[in-house]
């Protein structure tokens, strides 16, 4: 009988632990919900006494998602300061390729460099669909390509 109840507090204690950490979980969604709503609220997103809605919340990623990008810029701007700065990003970069005595690990270096600014940038996108037509002078051809793909090749 003693046994019986030394098991019904194992679960108890199990019951209670689960139920403590569902309480701290919905806690931690109602302070960033509030939080939310106050930085809706300070940016004039949301109106006072008018409850948050999907659109309102849209509103603030896209304020949020804006100033990562122009925070990126500014990261971009400063690093192609910098590399400017020197002589700039694109001759540090083909002097490192052209040198016979650069190491491949040097090169690497120089063309990671360069990827990373250049995926770090922000684009502006257009939410329109763009259709290219013959004339479109950014298109690049397979012969062009493939110009460029003998030229590092060789």
């Amino acid at each position: 009988m003693f046994a019986e109840e030394g098991n019904m507090a194992a679960p108890q204690g199990k019951i209670a632990l689960v139920q403590d950490e569902a309480s701290k979980r919905i806690a931690a969604e109602k302070s960033e919900f509030n939080k939310s709503v106050r930085e809706m609220r300070k940016l004039g997103i949301l109106p006072p006494g008018v409850k948050p809605k999907a659109k309102h919340f849209n509103m603030l990623a896209a304020y949020q998602n804006s100033n990562a990008a122009k925070m990126r810029a500014t990261s971009v701007a400063r690093d192609l300061a910098a590399f400017e700065s020197v002589g700039g990003m694109g001759a540090q970069v083909l002097a490192t390729l052209n040198n016979p005595k650069a190491k491949a690990t040097e090169r690497a270096i120089a063309l990671q460099a360069m990827i990373q600014i250049t995926k770090s940038a922000p684009m502006v996108v257009s939410a329109a669909r763009i259709e290219p037509d013959d004339e479109s002078p950014f298109l690049i051809d397979d012969s062009e390509l493939d110009g460029i793909m003998s030229e590092f090749s060789a």
